[in-house]
């Protein structure tokens, strides 16, 4: 691993995590309905042990002193797609990935806040529309460059570094669709040129403030999923890396 990466995104792998810890600081749920092991009561019984132990380490997990029926118990909770996205905190190594879903988070909030400006538009007077309008797409310009100067950090480090150190083909290929939908979301010039468009208008119609309100709704919809998608693909990889 390139060694200046590999301190960025791996850091010290010098403690570890037990079954008996995550269900004393998660507690115990229901099999998530994306489970892929363990399912209901009835196909528990033909999962061996060895399987459930292969299971766990490969989020993270040793046995310790944990009974096998904390190790299930364990599984169930841990094996949901997004079981580590939405529990990183509890694991030794959440620094690790806790400042990209920090940023993760604050482009859903810029986003909702987009959003918001643009219902806006509707309820502002007809003279004020204008300069509203021209407001909402000067920050969503800012934003969307926030947007490409991240999407530039995972493609040529971050998922570079996954795709050259983790021998995982099911991941592979989410890295490569990520990649592309990275070229679709951060060049969308559809959301410009409605911009352009209303301003080439004397008076912009309601028409026009609904269009934009329309594209920027999809526009932060598709990005939550896209970072939605890279979360379930990377989180659980990223908080498990080791130095091998």
């Amino acid at each position: 691993m390139a060694s200046w990466l590999t301190a960025r995104i791996v850091g010290n792998c010098e403690t570890s995590l037990n079954a008996q810890v995550v269900l004393e600081k998660v507690g115990e749920k229901k099999p998530p309905s994306s489970s892929n092991l363990i399912k209901d009561e009835t196909e528990e019984k033909e999962i061996t042990d060895e399987e459930v132990t292969s299971a766990l380490e490969k989020f993270g997990i040793q046995k310790g002193d944990a009974s096998m029926e904390e190790m299930r118990k364990c599984l169930k909770v841990v094996e949901g797609k997004r079981f580590w996205v939405e529990n990183y905190q509890v694991h030794p190594y959440a620094s690790r990935v806790k400042k990209w879903l920090w940023v993760h988070e604050r482009y859903r909030g810029y986003g909702a806040a987009l959003v918001d400006g643009a219902k806006e538009l509707e309820k502002v007077k007809e003279k004020e529309v204008k300069n509203k309008l021209k407001a909402l797409q000067s920050a969503y310009g800012k934003f969307v460059k926030k947007v490409q100067g991240h999407s530039e950090f995972e493609d040529s480090q971050l998922f570079k570094f996954f795709l050259e150190n983790v021998q995982d083909d099911t991941l592979k290929e989410q890295l490569e669709e990520l990649k592309k939908d990275h070229s679709t979301l951060d060049n969308d010039e559809t959301i410009q040129n409605a911009f352009e468009a209303a301003f080439l208008n004397e008076v912009i119609s309601k028409d026009d403030t609904t269009k934009i309100l329309e594209l920027m709704t999809k526009f932060t919809e598709d990005m939550d999923q896209h970072m939605r998608k890279e979360e379930n693909a990377i989180v659980h990889h990223w908080l498990n890396l080791t130095e091998e």
